[in-house]
């Protein structure tokens, strides 16, 4: 709420600068994320429209943050070797338009694979919007042009805050809690890594967080026990060995 106060301070003149900028809240304790299942992910897809449908489903299909998911261009998308290279974002920075620059950390430079359903998602919206070159400042100041593979409807790159209102209305037609948002796409992106089987530093490179540490503080109750583990494990080995003999009491009956 303060960091929004100094924000129309500073658009009106009134300060020149945030004591906001540059500070993190704390995480909420005990807080566990809860992934969007895939149907409500297609659902506001689906609900967003044609022009951000593909952004919603690449957001959760590989766990981009919003502003690397704005910055997604085709220069960055390598749709023969099926990967993206996520080198950049966009931000909103007070007193200026979207600006395009680096990501949040050094851990967030990375290339992330690309699976079926974002290349097709990506497919066909390229077919039907084009990349462009869109002129652009980065966050030093520099100009260039950037071929964005989503814009807003007048071609511009987009803007976190109008995009919100968009979200919010393709979270309510899609009958989903008001308080959706558009971070537990990645979420839903850690969810299927995890599920898979994928390890804690695999799914830590695909969401480009800086440490292990810090994927397991946000997942660590996605993971299955590792009880459950010894035992899925333990079953495995024995009925592979000795096929129905493993479990006595049901193959006698018992």
């Amino acid at each position: 709420m303060l960091a929004a106060l100094y924000l129309g301070a500073i658009r009106d003149g009134v300060v020149s600068k945030s004591p906001c900028d540059g500070m993190k809240l704390p995480n909420e304790p005990g807080r566990k994320v809860e992934p969007l299942a895939v149907a409500d992910v297609l659902q506001v897809a689906d609900k967003i429209g044609p022009r951000y449908g593909a952004l919603v489903v690449l957001a959760a299909a590989v766990g981009l943050r919003q502003g690397e998911v704005f910055g997604v261009g085709l220069d960055t998308l390598d749709m023969l070797r099926r990967e993206l290279r996520v080198d950049r974002q966009v931000t909103l920075t007070a007193g200026h338009g979207p600006r395009i620059g680096p990501p949040k950390t050094t851990a967030s430079v990375r290339t992330v694979p690309l699976p079926d359903v974002a290349l097709d998602h990506l497919a066909r919206h390229l077919e039907r919007y084009p990349a462009r070159p869109v002129p652009m400042e980065t966050t030093t100041g520099q100009s260039l042009e950037v071929p964005l593979v989503f814009t807003d409807r007048n071609g511009r790159a987009l803007s976190r805050t109008r995009f919100s209102d968009v979200w919010r209305r393709a979270v309510h037609d899609a009958g989903l809690p008001a308080g959706t948002r558009f971070h537990d796409l990645r979420h839903t992106a850690a969810s299927a890594l995890i599920e898979g089987g994928q390890s804690v530093k695999a799914v830590q490179a695909i969401l480009g967080h800086a440490t292990a540490t810090e994927t397991l503080d946000t997942y660590a109750h996605l993971w299955p026990s590792a009880d459950n583990q010894a035992r899925a494990t333990i079953d495995r080995h024995w009925s592979s060995a000795h096929g129905d003999d493993a479990h006595p009491r049901t193959a006698r009956g018992l």
